[in-house]
């Protein structure tokens, strides 16, 4: 990769920006063994989540 380089943020976050529904996303998590990251704030998460997902409210703010 460090060779050939790399796809910018804005590429790779498009390409990545594709919603699951929470039975989508639990399957997903249980088959591959997939960590999921859900980054909204505390309260929405509280609201509803989707069991084994990992809530850290991250106000929007990715380090690149």
């Amino acid at each position: 990769m460090n060779i050939k380089g790399y796809d910018s943020l804005d590429d790779v976050m498009t390409r990545a920006n594709k919603p699951l529904n929470p039975e989508a996303s639990e399957l997903v998590a249980n088959e591959t063994n997939t960590l999921i990251l859900d980054t909204r704030d505390g309260s929405h998460f509280a609201s509803g989540f989707i069991p084994n997902i990992i809530n850290i409210g991250i106000d929007g703010n990715f380090a690149q």
